[in-house]
């Protein structure tokens, strides 16, 4: 499942230099030094980090002067920016579902959780230990 055609997203292949991807350039800078998570994934876990920060960003600098309209920012009532800021919500949340996702088939399993090895630990060997 971690091979490179089951990849999500694929942001090194994008043309247009973006915020997202410099920040994934540097967070995957700092996967690959460490050689943390599965190699095949750590692109698209540094992207979807990149995503939900960049999306944190702009909840702070857009959506948040827009709310508090000190500068008459939005000429919108508060329930339409409310709105609109559950929406940022809401795709906030998918971003996060998106890097959990991908996060948990990234995570190198340690050698003693080695499938091989759990495949043993059937229920049978469980009743053994009982009695």
């Amino acid at each position: 499942m971690s091979d490179s055609s089951s990849r999500y997203y694929k942001p090194f292949d994008a043309s247009i230099p973006t915020e997202e991807l410099e920040i994934t350039k540097l967070l995957f800078a700092r996967l690959q030094k460490d050689q943390c998570m599965d190699e095949a994934e750590r692109e698209t876990i540094a992207y979807r980090i990149a995503e939900i920060m960049v999306a944190a960003k702009q909840m702070y600098t857009k959506s948040l002067p827009r709310l508090i309209n000190a500068a008459g920012e939005s000429n919108s009532p508060m329930e339409d920016d409310l709105t609109g800021l559950q929406m940022t919500f809401t795709h906030l949340c998918d971003l996060m579902h998106d890097f959990d996702s991908v996060f948990l088939r990234g995570l190198k399993l340690p050698p003693a959780a080695d499938p091989e090895r759990l495949a043993g630990l059937d229920g049978e060997d469980l009743e053994g230990d009982q009695g």
